[in-house]
């Protein structure tokens, strides 16, 4: 502690990516302390997840880092970072983030191989809230021929995620014919919509700016319902 700031050097363990000795946050107090004790808790597990991730060439290598990164992040039981119940689908839904990342920088966004991931490694891989994988599985027995049934265009660590955005009931009011009509309104509103933000838009946004845009209304993306992409 030094004057009225709270300081953490880098002794303690603490890393916010600079190369000074010591940071001074804001103003002491309580809830200043309680706060800073959590990031440091956090930034000590991060380090140490980091420190065994390495960058997966297979399903079967990401899969099994998945486990490890996993057993390091359990001894710490960090804030948004441990796998208690509330938190556990947060930090694997980071953890992939984190690999996909790792692995998009070597690859290219290529399809990875295999490895010999068999169906329960695959299903237990990612975050998977409403058990997309397992579903699949029911009428596909292997990884290979899941993969097939997609004509090898959906990256299976994105699967779920992507089944969980598709899967929208808003998608009811759009039928294919129409999709496919107007599918290079859509592609449009899509490329102004990672030119003006730097991402692609939750689908449906994409869909309902479309669709404004061929009735002639005004579309502002900050005006659709759909706001948690």
């Amino acid at each position: 502690m030094r004057g009225l700031g709270v300081v953490v050097t880098k002794a303690s363990g603490m890393d916010l990516g600079m190369k000074t000795r010591s940071y001074v946050i804001i103003r002491h107090n309580v809830g200043v302390q309680r706060c800073v004790k959590k990031i440091m808790k956090m930034s000590k597990a991060w380090k140490a997840m980091s420190s065994v991730c390495a960058t997966p060439t297979n399903y079967m290598q990401w899969a099994l880092l998945v486990d490890k990164c996993g057993q390091v992040l359990k001894q710490y039981q960090a804030p948004r970072l441990s796998l208690t119940t509330t938190c556990k689908y947060l930090t694997y839904w980071t953890l992939r983030t984190h690999i996909y990342t790792k692995v998009a920088l070597c690859t290219a966004r290529k399809p990875l191989p295999l490895g010999g991931i068999g169906v329960r490694k695959l299903a237990n891989m990612n975050p998977d809230q409403k058990q997309w994988v397992e579903r699949f599985f029911q009428h596909t027995k292997t990884v290979k021929s899941l993969r097939r049934v997609f004509r090898n265009t959906v990256p299976l660590e994105l699967l779920s995620c992507l089944c969980c955005i598709y899967s929208d009931v808003a998608f009811d009011a759009f039928d294919t014919a129409w999709v496919k009509k107007y599918s290079r309104y859509i592609v449009a509103v899509k490329n102004c919509h990672v030119k003006l933000f730097g991402f692609e838009p939750h689908p449906i946004v994409a869909l309902n700016a479309a669709c404004a845009m061929l009735e002639g209304r005004p579309f502002h993306f900050s005006d659709d319902p759909v706001d948690d992409y």
